[in-house]
């Protein structure tokens, strides 16, 4: 599972907030401060494909017999005469 940090954060600041809020209270009873231990560990990002060629972009035009990369894959877009292909979608008239 994938955090987002600005999620975790808000999180944490949200978590401090509600601690204080109930140490504000006067029939408290326990001890004044309150301490939460959280920790969030991200699993490590996979290591992006090695591609021999360029890598697609927005406004990219393909000549019939150019490909690309899809970004941070290995999957290849490809253009023919009358086609172009992209996983394993043809679209036009070529096989």
């Amino acid at each position: 599972m994938k955090l987002n940090p600005s999620v975790t954060h808000s999180f944490s600041v949200l978590l401090l907030v509600l601690l204080l809020l109930v140490g504000c209270g006067e029939a408290m009873t326990g001890p004044e401060i309150a301490t939460i231990k959280v920790e969030f560990t991200l699993p490590p990002s996979p290591p992006t494909p090695s591609v021999d060629g360029p890598i697609c972009k927005a406004g990219d035009i393909l000549q019939p017999g150019e490909s690309c990369f899809y970004p941070g894959t290995n999957t290849t877009f490809s253009v023919y005469d009358d086609a172009a292909q992209f996983l394993y979608v043809n679209a036009g008239e070529s096989n």
